[in-house]
């Protein structure tokens, strides 16, 4: 099987989990729920292999004209700083990524109210394939994500949680 073909079954496959649970829970969009600030859950979180990469991480999400921005902020496990800003714009083409090593273009395609499937790229090539959900009544976040090498073959999964912050 073919690179390309890889990466349109991981997501199709994506695309088709995304859709039942949206199916499963209308409720409101996506884009206003997401507004504010979500703090990073680790006792949640799972990450294969492991161990979980980061102390700390927060992440701001911010109306603009094009879409959501998106500011990461925290503590790798190696007490590294984690500082990363783009624009979320889901219209399924790549976009740039500043400040996250591991890619630096992603492309967002939301699929119903609460979920939204996302393909990240290093220099062109997919590295992670994944999906984003609100749970919870839109008080929970969770990504769940697969990295790939340049052949498509998994590397590694990931359950990132994240709770949203009470304004205050």
């Amino acid at each position: 099987m073919t690179r390309i073909c890889l990466h349109r079954a991981a997501i199709a496959g994506l695309a088709a989990l995304a859709i039942a649970a949206a199916v499963a829970t209308p409720g409101f969009a996506q884009g206003d729920a997401l507004l504010g600030a979500w703090t990073f859950v680790s006792e949640r979180s799972k990450f294969t292999p492991g161990p979980v990469p980061y102390k700390d991480l927060t992440l701001k999400f911010s109306a603009t004209e094009r879409g959501l921005r998106n500011d990461a902020e925290g503590v790798d496990a190696d007490g590294r700083p984690i500082s990363a800003t783009y624009v979320i714009v889901p219209d399924g083409k790549y976009h740039p990524v500043t400040g996250v090593p591991e890619f630096d273009s992603s492309s967002y395609t939301r699929v119903g109210d609460k979920n939204t499937v996302y393909v990240r790229q290093k220099h062109g090539t997919t590295v992670v394939v994944g999906s984003r959900a609100l749970t919870g009544g839109g008080k929970t976040l969770i990504f769940r994500q697969k990295s790939v090498d340049n052949l498509g073959i998994e590397t590694g999964r990931a359950l990132l949680v994240f709770n949203k912050q009470e304004p205050g």
